[in-house]
């Protein structure tokens, strides 16, 4: 999308010069697009490494209320490094959507003021511990469900439970595969219908 919008800014210059002042400096956006980019787990090669590089540069001047609040209920001093987003910010970002309040995660890097944005990031911090709480308790009773299965050696494994929140289910499953190192299935029922999430080892798609 970032490319995509140079790409149109360097358009609508050449086509009009005289509202080229009014176009907006989307340079000023990379702080956003190494969180992406960071959170979505992309290769951090090429031109993804050098628009991370830029995007934190931009963090650490603490340009965004609202990724500087981020940073603060993480407790964190200051965003220098990649980690920082995959493993501070974009858990609390992304916790709101696996609630069901998807709509607030986006709501802090719009914020404009710092008082707004201290209100925003705690609610997302208190979230991502509510998050943390349901996928332990989740990860804890799958584990318990499919230990006759690896005791019977099965190579692919089905967790399944009644009621278990959908927001957390891949978290689950990752975790669960680190554990056993197999491909598992976890699957949450409601009633008839169930929801669920893959996940697979290297060498089996």
């Amino acid at each position: 999308m970032f490319v995509l919008l140079i790409g149109v800014n360097r358009r609508l210059r050449e086509r009009h010069a005289v509202a080229a002042p009014n176009l907006p400096d989307i340079l000023g956006w990379l702080d956003l697009v190494a969180l992406g980019t960071v959170c979505d787990v992309v290769p951090l090669t090429g031109l993804n490494r050098a628009l991370v590089r830029q995007g934190l540069k931009l963090m650490a001047s603490r340009a965004s209320p609202g990724l500087d609040a981020l940073a603060r209920v993480a407790r964190l001093e200051r965003i220098t490094e990649a980690w920082q987003l995959g493993f501070a910010l974009g858990p609390r970002i992304n916790a709101a959507g696996r609630l069901g309040h998807s709509a607030l995660g986006t709501r802090p890097l719009t914020a404009r003021g710092e008082a707004e944005a201290s209100v925003l990031a705690e609610r997302l911090d208190l979230l991502n511990r509510e998050r943390q709480v349901i996928e332990q308790r989740l990860l804890a009773t799958a584990e318990r469900s499919v230990q006759a299965q690896l005791d019977a050696g099965r190579s692919v494994l089905l967790a399944v439970g009644e009621g278990w929140h959908a927001g957390v289910l891949g978290i689950a499953a990752s975790r669960l595969v680190e554990r056993v190192n197999r491909p598992v299935f976890v699957i949450a029922m409601d009633g008839a219908t169930g929801r669920g999430s893959a996940r697979s080892i290297k060498g089996f798609d």
